[in-house]
Order: C-alpha cells, then sequence, then structure tokens
C-alpha cells in the first residue's frame, strides 16, 4: 500500500512538471496568486486574463474554477513570458519555452524557390494506331471466288495476295484494252479520234479498278480478257476483321479485310480533370503491363481529347509508342505515370525539350531545328508553343512552395505557422494564406509568404490548438473566440476590480479609409452583376488599392493587431478576386470579401454618434 502511495505521488509530480513546461513561457516562476487581488506582471500594472481550458469563453481576472465544468482555471497570458498582449504584434502570435518545443518536437522548414515535381497517376488499355489501319476492299463490283486469307489473326506483308474476285465490269474493262492494243500501231499508238490515246486511256481504267502495271503486261501479253482479278494487301500486319466470305457478291466499295500494322500502337489513358494541368503534349510516358511485370515501356502522349466524360470526370490521353517486338497487344491493360517539373505559376518544364522543335502530329520526332516532320511532311513547331517554358537558371521562374504537411488547408485558403526570427524564446505566428496546386509533396503557394520565412512541417496542429485554446484566430475559428462567441484574443481584460478596461480611441479618419474600402466592395457585386469578367477583376484591383490607403499607423495598441489580421485576409481576397476566370468564383470571392468587411465592422466599431440636443 505504501509503495502504491509512492508510486501516485510520483505521477502526480511528473504531471505537474509537463504542464509546467507547457504552460510556461520561458521557464520563469509564476506570479504569486492570492485571492484577495489579481496577479500583475514584473514589466506591466496589466493583470493576467484567466480562462478554461475546455471553455475559452470563460475570462476572469484572477485564478479560480470554471462555472461551467469546474476546471481549474489557467493564465491566458502567463506574467513575466514576454508573451503579454502588450509585447505581442499579432493576434495569431504564441510563445512557448524551448523546454516545449522541444517536447512536442515543433519542427520548421524555409519557405524555398525549387522546381517540384508533380507524378500523374493514370490506368488504360492498349489499342490499335488508328493511322497504321489498311483497308482491304472491293474495287470492282463481283463475286468473291476465293479468299486467300480466310481466318483473322494471320499476318500478311505487303503485296501478299488477298481475295480473287469474278467481276463482269473487268472483264469488259479488259476487253477495252486488248481492242485497243491492236489498233495502237497504224497510227503510232494513236487511234483515229481526234489525237486521244485510247490504249493509255483504257490502261488507267484498269488501274483505277485496282490492276497493278504487272497485271496489265500480262493481259496484254496474253491477248484475251480474265474475268478474274487478284487483290494485294496494301500495307503489312495483322489482319483483324474478316468481314466476307467466298462466294459473296461485293458492290464496289465494300470493305473485305481490316489489317492492322502493330510495330506501333496508342496507348489510351484515363486522367482526371484535377491532372490536366500537369498534362502536356509531347511529355514522355512509362508504363508497365501485366503481361511484363517489372518492364517498363515509354511513349510520348499525342493526343489530350478535348472533351471531358461527364461520368468518369476523366479525359482520354493517347500515347504513341513503337511497338517493334509486337509485345503490346490491343486490349492489355496498363499502369502509366507522367512525372511533370512544375515552374513558377503552375507551369511545366521539360529539360528535354527546351529550345527543340517537334512534330505537331507526331511528338516522337524531335528535331533541333526548324524544319518538316519526317513522318507527315507538316512544318516543326517550338516546344514553348506546346505549353511549356523554357528552363531558367535563374529564381524567377522557380515557384515558391511549402511542404504539405506545413499548411492546416481549409478549403481554398491554408493557415500556416511562421517561426519569428531572432525571438528570445521560441514564438510563433499563425498566418493565412494562398495557395496554388499541390504538385506532388508540395503546395505552391500564391501569397503570403516569403522566400526564407520558415514554417513549421510538424507539430502546427498543436500551434492552432493552442491557439484556440488561448481564443485566438485559428484553422478551426478564424474570427477567433474559440467558440464562445468572443473576439479575437480573448476578452478584453478587465482591471482591478472588474471593471473594463479602457478602450484606445479610433480616429476618424480611419473611418473613413474604411469607407471608401466598403464602397470599392460594392462596385465589385455590381461588376459581377453585369457579368464583365475584365471589370470584376478591375473592380477587385481597385479594392486592392482601397486597403492599400488604409493607414495602419491611425491605430495602436490591440485595434493595430485586430487590423493587422483582418487587412492579411482582405488582401488574400483581393488577390484571389484579381485572377477569377469564372464568375461563379467571382461570386465566391466577393461573398468572402463581404464576411471579413462584417467582421471588420463588429470588431472596430464606428463610435455611436452623439444624440441630437
Amino acid at each position: 500500500m505504501e509503495h502504491r502511495a509512492k508510486l501516485l505521488w510520483v505521477g502526480a509530480v511528473g504531471l505537474l512538471a509537463v504542464g509546467y513546461l507547457l504552460g510556461s513561457r520561458g521557464g520563469q516562476e509564476a506570479p504569486a496568486e492570492t485571492a484577495e487581488k489579481p496577479a500583475l506582471t514584473e514589466e506591466s500594472s496589466a493583470p493576467t486574463v484567466w480562462t478554461c481550458s475546455m471553455h475559452p469563453e470563460i475570462r476572469r481576472d484572477r485564478p479560480g474554477n470554471c462555472p461551467k465544468c469546474g476546471m481549474k482555471l489557467i493564465p491566458l497570458v502567463p506574467a513575466g513570458s514576454g508573451g503579454g498582449m502588450s509585447a505581442m504584434a499579432n493576434l495569431r502570435q504564441l510563445v512557448v519555452s524551448p523546454e516545449a518545443r522541444a517536447l512536442l518536437d515543433i519542427r520548421s522548414v524555409p519557405v524555398q524557390r525549387r522546381y517540384v515535381m508533380a507524378q500523374v497517376e493514370m490506368v488504360g488499355k492498349v489499342d490499335y494506331d488508328e493511322t497504321r489501319l489498311g483497308y482491304i476492299t472491293a474495287w470492282v463490283s463481283g463475286r468473291l471466288d476465293r479468299m486467300f486469307v480466310d481466318y483473322t489473326g494471320v499476318e500478311v506483308k505487303k503485296g501478299d495476295h488477298m481475295v480473287l474476285i469474278y467481276s463482269e465490269e473487268l472483264y469488259s474493262a479488259q476487253e477495252e484494252l486488248i481492242q485497243a492494243l491492236k489498233y495502237a500501231p497504224t497510227r503510232s499508238g494513236q487511234t483515229a479520234t481526234g489525237g486521244i490515246d485510247l490504249l493509255e486511256s483504257s490502261r488507267e481504267k484498269l488501274r483505277l479498278l485496282g490492276l497493278t502495271d504487272e497485271q496489265l503486261r500480262e493481259i496484254e501479253l496474253r491477248g484475251k480478257p480474265s474475268p478474274h482479278v487478284t487483290i494485294y494487301a496494301p500495307v503489312g500486319g495483322i489482319v483483324i476483321e474478316k468481314l466476307r466470305q467466298e462466294g459473296d457478291r461485293v458492290a464496289r466499295g465494300d470493305r473485305i479485310y481490316t489489317v492492322a500494322d502493330l510495330s506501333h500502337v496508342w496507348v489510351k489513358l484515363d486522367a482526371y480533370e484535377s491532372d490536366l494541368m500537369w498534362l502536356r503534349y509531347g511529355q514522355e510516358v512509362t508504363f508497365s503491363t501485366e503481361a511484363y511485370p517489372g518492364q517498363v515501356f515509354r511513349g510520348r502522349i499525342s493526343f489530350i481529347d478535348p472533351v471531358l466524360n461527364d461520368k468518369t470526370r476523366t479525359v482520354k490521353v493517347r500515347v504513341n509508342v513503337a511497338n517493334e517486338q509486337g509485345k503490346l497487344k490491343p486490349d492489355m491493360f496498363v499502369r502509366a505515370m507522367v512525372q511533370s517539373t512544375v515552374a513558377a505559376g503552375g507551369k511545366v518544364v521539360d529539360p528535354e525539350l527546351a529550345g527543340k522543335w517537334v512534330g505537331p502530329m507526331h511528338p516522337e520526332v524531335i528535331k533541333d531545328e526548324p524544319g518538316l516532320c519526317d513522318v507527315c511532311g507538316m512544318p516543326l513547331v517550338r516546344a514553348e508553343t506546346l505549353g511549356y517554358v523554357s528552363v531558367d537558371a535563374g529564381k524567377a521562374s522557380k515557384p515558391l512552395v511549402i511542404p504539405v504537411s506545413a499548411a492546416l488547408v481549409t478549403g481554398r485558403r491554408a493557415v500556416v505557422y511562421v517561426e519569428v526570427p531572432d525571438a528570445e524564446e521560441p514564438t510563433f505566428e499563425g498566418r493565412e494564406v494562398l495557395l496554388g496546386p499541390r504538385a506532388g509533396d508540395y503546395y505552391i503557394v500564391r501569397r503570403g509568404l516569403a522566400e526564407g520565412e520558415r514554417v513549421v512541417y510538424k507539430g502546427n496542429f498543436t500551434l492552432d490548438s493552442e491557439i484556440q485554446i488561448q481564443a485566438k484566430p485559428s484553422m478551426m475559428t478564424p474570427e477567433g473566440g474559440g467558440g464562445g462567441g468572443h473576439q479575437h484574443g480573448g476578452a478584453v481584460a478587465k482591471a482591478a476590480g472588474g471593471a473594463p478596461a479602457p478602450k484606445p480611441e479610433i480616429p476618424g479618419t480611419f473611418f473613413a479609409q474604411v469607407e471608401r474600402l466598403e464602397d470599392a466592395s460594392e462596385a465589385v457585386g455590381q461588376a459581377i452583376g453585369l457579368r464583365d469578367l475584365d471589370q470584376v477583376r478591375a473592380a477587385f484591383d481597385a479594392v486592392g488599392q482601397a486597403l492599400e490607403a488604409v493607414d495602419a499607423g491611425l491605430l495602436k495598441g490591440h485595434p493595430a493587431m485586430l487590423w493587422k489580421d483582418l487587412a492579411m485576409v482582405l488582401a488574400n481576397d483581393v488577390a484571389e478576386g484579381a485572377e477569377v476566370e469564372r464568375l461563379r468564383d467571382a461570386q465566391r470571392v466577393h461573398e468572402m470579401l463581404e464576411e471579413h468587411l462584417d467582421r471588420l465592422r463588429r470588431q472596430l466599431p464606428r463610435p455611436a454618434e452623439p444624440a441630437a440636443a
């Protein structure tokens, strides 16, 4: 029993030590607590505000118990930490002791400019190359007396005989050739028909009916017509369709066989619409198949379907692939990947295509100089015209990025915690930022951070939770108050005796500047009503100018911190609104702008006008 009591006593001491590390701001001694008067800091006569860790809306000027849950109140801003409101420059600022930082394992990395890799994974199937399909058709009407290829799957070479046709029309045309040949010697190859070469005309007619020059010579040597003609394969490949049977009657143009050249194939992939920003014509694609595990095949994107499938929300991406060994079979299932190097603005960089000239229909044709495509003869185009950007050795083309884990995403906006440099104790500042697309393990930063600033990538959710407990603006409670409806940074501290502390006076000039900001926001709404995107973007720019014209130096103390936080979110509204591409997005951003202006009116209200005498 005595041993158990000792263990309980040791455990209690340990819990007290952990609580001290989390609550302290530099390891200094806590202020003396008395029931008679509130504790004061050593540097200021401002009282310590006490709150409940479970109900942050509770504010008291002295220690005690929470009236809702009975838990002991904790100091909102411990004395002697240097983190009191008078020493803070930001509502979202949090100071922890070095011991607490180590215990919470808070880690940060610098914001940097670098090329990042976006990896796009897709699935699809192997298909025939439609440009390499050959169709064997009847050039004359007649009867199929013999089909030399009588089943599909047979490999044929160019020039192989395919079918023997009996044709009355062909017999008549051969007779005309033989008669023209009889009269040819009398007039040096010309008949007495006004100088027309009937012999050559008869030959051309037979060529148009599908006979080769060699067949024509045989007819002329034989001297009599034949009712049959043999059709030869125009291309080599695999017979994939046999559409007629021996003995069938065919008309001119009827298809008999389809031959596919499988030395080149297409791979048709499904790409999600969210990945389209990383895909470009001519990009290299790697893929694997179930039939050949471990073997990697390569090709280049030759076509991106301009139409989205509204059921699967995917777009077809076609890849040209060489298949000289014939390993790839049509309808094989494949898993593919594209790795895109991302530059500033979410643009794609491909060092292999930088400064190159590419075939507009055949991306495998890549040259260093302008010229013609080796396959189709079309003029080559510069890679930059296909959506790529040139590789720039400078920083201008490198995007500003942060790790994915550093961003606490709240829709299109995100909250990050920035480590304040040169602070005596570990100090972190919450900041709302505007993010671009995600590229692999990184987010591209559009606004809100600068290169070299350090952002917390591990332990940031813990910091946000502590900020929320202190009723300051956080990811979950952007307006602060911790869910209890109080203002940013907690309720205004009460002076000794329970009287509210006097509020700093806000000059009327500030409200006049805010009024111009509200008028500019109203103009945005009017532009949206006109459904003119150019006018909408210009109106958002005007809001930005009105925001910059607000003189923050007119405010002091707590109102100054409130305005700094509001100006941050308003500037993000302006930056996003100035780049909208759709009216629906413009309306959404304008709604956020109005919400933030309404918050401004509530947190920095205009003074009541004196009643008329």
